[in-house]
């Protein structure tokens, strides 16, 4: 390569940077901006594909959880059940990439036990990913910037770096090794801020503020329609549901109709949601949740599936669905299970016409696959198991998906097609077990719909925002509770590395 490549903080500061257009230009070279993940590992494929070196297969977020989780439970033995050890995994992850970004390690010195336990469990961990061929991401970039000090990669003429605000030590030693190399390594000077127009204002709580940043949004767009306005808030979750009814109600009115849900704003949040938040991944779930259909559960999960869509005839059979719900409730116990549902259903319809034949038709054939597959199985064989339960179910339902519902679907299909990724961590499972790890792959798993263009309005999180600039900014929720954001020192590692 002979251009310049510009390594950002964010993947949005990458995006909104491949995007820009030249002024006065027809035809430009889109320009190189990834983060630095991105493109670590676009170094790492080229050298496994070169020849370069044999580098490890790096280990995804949810993989190295569940290698952490073996460690700490097999260190922990007989007292495992006492501790949570998915709470104690997260950490782990955490304090292992700190450790290897910030280079820290702990010495010899006076160490509490956490930290003392932690050297353990992480020496351990590193045998294990050793034995699988495996590695977690910080440690593989450790091993690409060795590579490339030693003369291996074609790099560009310069790299510039953007939107950091401080660098660590492990990009200080990219920096170091591009320089050896003889790449210009440069730094994107901020934008200049004009501070005459900034000024401070008091809200009585978060709903004041919401309400006052939509009615800032429809004063800054009525004097400049053509105007970029960025939102900022550190606590972007728990102001996000109001915030964007807010928008809606005041620049899109017209849209208020259900039909009008995925139509395009002229406004984004950059917080996505997890696919369990979805509707339709929600109902795919709930009916891999049920089983076998052998064991008892609540009547108002037997309920909620049957007056949500999303599977079978959900709109063809809506009003039968209905009345066999009353009848759910009238006629069986609060604990029942899905066979007893069904003989309700065929009972009824012995004294007049079926009230959802479709819909029983789809249960029994459901509990009839999840039934078969009784034995336990490793994770990559029952991603074909819950295609065929869900297929039997008839899920995604019996009308066309909207744009937003197609793109949930190939997601989920994604998070299936790598469910196969953990045989060797997890082992063969169990129907529920299963489904219970197929569901925390869905909860990580973020959403966000595909937009087109470039919204008017960007609503960031503190850390999206870095490097981005706009006509007009409004920060909110500066309280003394949530900025300067609490420390978090890491359990696990001494608290004054």
């Amino acid at each position: 390569m002979s251009d310049s490549l510009f390594l950002c903080a964010t993947t949005r500061l990458a995006q909104t940077l491949r995007g820009e257009v030249p002024a006065g230009r027809a035809v430009w070279r889109t320009r190189q901006a990834l983060t630095l993940g991105q493109w670590f590992a676009a170094l790492a494929d080229e050298a496994l594909l070169s020849g370069i070196a044999d580098l490890p297969l790096v280990l995804d977020a949810f993989s190295e959880r569940l290698l952490w989780e073996k460690v700490i439970a097999a260190a922990l033995t007989e007292a495992a059940p006492l501790f949570d050890i998915q709470g104690m995994a997260a950490s782990a992850a955490e304090a292992q990439a700190l450790a290897r970004v910030w280079k820290i390690k702990p010495g010899d010195g006076a160490l509490s036990d956490e930290a003392k336990l932690f050297i353990g469990w992480q020496a351990e961990f590193d045998k294990r990913c050793r034995s699988k061929g495996g590695i977690d991401p910080a440690g593989l970039q450790r091993q690409v910037i060795e590579l490339m000090s030693a003369g291996h990669f074609v790099l560009p003429e310069s790299v510039v770096f953007v939107g950091f605000d401080r660098y660590t030590p492990l990009e200080r030693d990219l920096m170091a090794a591009l320089t050896v190399r003889g790449v210009s390594v440069q730094n994107q000077a901020k934008f200049p801020v004009d501070r005459s127009n900034q000024k401070v204002v008091a809200c009585a709580d978060s709903d004041a503020e919401c309400t006052a940043v939509v009615a800032w949004v429809q004063a800054q767009l009525a004097a400049n329609p053509a105007c970029r306005l960025g939102i900022v808030a550190p606590d972007l979750a728990g102001v996000r549901d109001r915030l964007e009814f807010l928008l809606d109600d005041a620049l899109h009115p017209a849209l208020i109709r259900p039909d009008a849900a995925e139509v395009p704003r002229c406004f984004h949040f950059s917080l996505g949601r997890a696919l369990t938040a979805l509707p339709l991944i929600r109902v795919a779930l709930d009916l891999l949740a049920l089983g076998s259909g052998r064991a008892k559960v609540e009547q108002s999960r037997l309920s909620a599936l049957l007056l949500a869509g999303g599977w079978s005839a959900a709109e063809g059979e809506a009003d039968g669905r209905a009345r066999l719900d009353a009848a759910l409730r009238r006629d069986l116990p609060y604990f029942t299970t899905v066979p007893a549902l069904i003989r309700l259903a065929q009972r009824l319809a012995e004294n007049d016409a079926p009230l959802c034949p479709q819909t029983v038709d789809a249960l029994d054939a459901f509990a009839e696959c999840a039934a078969a597959a009784s034995r336990k199985l490793p994770p990559g064989q029952w991603a074909g198991v819950f295609r065929q339960c869900l297929k039997a179910a008839g899920w995604p339902g019996d009308r066309p998906l909207s744009s937003h519902e197609f793109q949930a679907r190939r997601a989920f299909g994604e998070v299936l097609d790598g469910f196969g990724r953990l045989d060797g961590l997890l082992g063969p499972l169990a129907f529920a077990e299963a489904v219970r790890r197929l569901s925390q792959l869905c909860r990580q798993r973020l959403f966000q719909p595909e937009t087109r263009g470039r919204p008017v309005i960007q609503v960031l999180g503190v850390l999206e925002s870095a490097g981005l600039d706009f006509d007009a900014l409004w920060v909110m929720g500066m309280n003394d509770d949530l900025w300067p954001p609490p420390p978090r020192p890491n359990p696990l590692l001494p608290a004054e590395l």
